[in-house]
């Protein structure tokens, strides 16, 4: 590195002497990284799981978020009060997250968690590859 003057710094001449001392055998390669993996591919049974899972998750949070909502408003009487009342209500929310989740276009966050978990299934062996 140049400094003001134009000379290089005792650092930078002896960093740039080491790295041109190494010869290309001895520079590490990109496979022996523990970051460069092969990716292995994922079947359709497995991207199956994946989607199921992510949309599960998906209705999870859809659930959670329209029963803290669903708590927020007033009882007005149209639906009992009572523990038949909640348990249709329960149920109906749980229904309503289902379709919005999976065959509604939902909030995203289902393609964003097929997407994370089969970036990490496609660097992830299956035990019966280990053998």
């Amino acid at each position: 590195m140049a400094g003001a003057t134009g000379k290089s710094s005792p650092f930078a001449t002896e960093l740039n002497r080491a790295i041109s001392g190494i010869s290309a055998s001895e520079q590490p390669s990109k496979a022996a990284t523990p970051t460069a993996t092969a990716a292995r591919t994922i079947d359709a049974k497995e991207a199956a799981k994946i989607k199921s899972t992510a949309q599960d998750f998906e209705s999870l949070l859809v659930y959670q978020l329209l029963k803290q909502m669903w708590d927020t408003i007033p009882q007005s009487g149209l639906f009992d009060n009572g523990l038949a009342g909640q348990f249709f209500r329960e149920m109906w929310l749980e229904e309503l997250s289902k379709k919005v989740s999976v065959e509604g276009p939902g909030l995203g966050v289902a393609q964003v968690v097929e997407r994370e978990l089969t970036d990490i299934a496609s660097r992830t062996l299956k035990p019966e590859d280990l053998k």
